[in-house]
């Protein structure tokens, strides 16, 4: 495998990135109490003082290492998914 040419940014890519690092941002701040992001959650959803916290309780902070690691997971999983595209397509 040429990973030059796997870890390519093209625009295409860069879309495809996008779209799937939201819905899993989206998606998974529906099903998680505090935080958003997926496979690592990254994104405090409720701040201090709303409804899901006490006024007592501190806000969690933003994971900025596993922001950076999710960056990471759903750009290699968008390279993949165009490279299986390629290929199918070239059959």
């Amino acid at each position: 495998m040429n990973w030059k040419k796997f870890l390519n940014s093209t625009i295409v890519n860069i879309i495809l990135f996008l779209i799937l690092i939201t819905i899993s941002t989206w998606l998974s701040s529906n099903q998680t109490y505090g935080y958003g992001g997926w496979p690592l959650y990254f994104w405090p959803i409720k701040s201090y003082g709303s409804v899901g916290f006490q006024t007592f309780e501190v806000a969690p902070p933003f994971l900025v290492l596993n922001f950076f690691v999710d960056i990471i997971f759903w750009y290699f999983i968008s390279c993949g998914i165009i490279t299986l595209y390629h290929k199918i397509r070239k059959k």
